[in-house]
């Protein structure tokens, strides 16, 4: 499993990377940029990997509808696909596009958005790696203010990723108006002593707004019978779970089963230890993972959170403004 201080880093690398590159860097798309939402192949290999890709696609469908038949009411409001890509469409690649971040920390904080492409493969909602997939986001360049300094006009950022999910970096840097009126990045600080903020997943997004309002979520599972009779060495029978059907809780956070073997016995339980071991079925637990599956917060999930909250990034100022007030 990765952990937080790996990506982190990966994170920093980004960043670092980036920044490196000139002392003007911009963070605008790589070379060779791929088609949005699917990886650009060799021309050579084309046809193999966009069958390849169907088929996957195709696969997790059936998994996305065998799931939904056997727990519909515990999935009910389970997402099993990333709204990224209508949100990608804001940038053209190459472009930096200006959009505003309203939200607890932000009113209406101009962001500067550019294209760019994750080498290393993406993690699913439990953090583990994915595969060597090349990932696109667009990378946000929060301009938290401005001020004169030194008789040049400076401002400070804060870098942050929008796709998927809403990733906001420790640390910062700033930027320096030069006599060509261009903002020219003066030093990145990566903050990998902190850990990145997940501010929430993408949850609805149109052509003017998107709302970070989801938190990716996991199956809780445990054995649900059906139950066997099984005879006590020392006497005595004993009820035991064979474990072939499943109790589903769906949870925020990392996945987890709690395997309860054992139970149901009419009784006294004379041999607890004597019942077989059995651990629930990965199927669903992998299926989670592998589609990044969320869920819209709602009040009731977290009583002491507000839903209405949730960061949002606008295309107009004005629209932005307007639901500021």
């Amino acid at each position: 499993m990765r952990t937080e201080a790996a990506r982190m880093m990966a994170g920093a690398t980004v960043f670092g990377a980036l920044a490196c590159a000139h002392p003007s860097a911009r963070y605008s798309p790589r070379a060779h940029p791929v088609d949005i939402p699917r990886a650009s192949v060799p021309p050579a290999a084309g046809n193999v990997a966009t069958e390849a890709g169907a088929s996957e696609a195709q696969e997790l469908e059936r998994e996305i509808a065998w799931a939904r038949s056997q727990w519909p009411t515990e999935l009910s409001g389970v997402q099993f696909h990333s709204l990224a890509p209508k949100l990608y469409a804001w940038v053209p690649r190459g472009a930096e596009v200006r959009a505003y971040l309203l939200g607890a920390n932000w009113r209406c904080t101009p962001v500067d958005l550019s294209y760019f492409e994750h080498e290393s493969g993406p993690e699913d909602g439990a953090g583990e790696p994915r595969g060597n997939e090349r990932q696109p986001v667009l990378i946000g360049r929060i301009i938290t203010s401005e001020r004169n300094k030194g008789g040049a006009r400076e401002r400070l950022i804060t870098h942050a990723e929008f796709g998927p999910q809403l990733t906001l970096y420790s640390g910062g840097g700033v930027e320096r108006l030069d006599s060509s009126g261009k903002w020219v990045e003066q030093g990145l600080s990566s903050g990998a002593g902190d850990p990145p903020d997940n501010l929430g997943v993408l949850s609805s997004v149109d052509d003017q707004v998107a709302r970070f309002g989801g938190r990716y979520v996991t199956p809780l599972t445990s054995c649900d019978g059906p139950y066997e009779r099984i005879a006590c060495r020392g006497g005595g029978e004993q009820s035991c779970d064979r474990c072939e059907r499943l109790s589903v809780r769906v949870e925020y956070g990392r996945p987890g089963f709690a395997t309860l073997v054992g139970l149901g016995s009419l009784g006294p339980n004379p041999c607890p230890s004597e019942c077989p071991s059995h651990a629930p079925p990965r199927r669903l637990e992998d299926l989670f993972k592998k589609a990044r599956a969320w869920k819209l917060l709602e009040a009731d999930d977290f009583p002491n959170s507000d839903p209405s909250s949730a960061p949002r990034l606008y295309r107009a100022s004005s629209r932005c403004q307007q639901d500021q007030h």
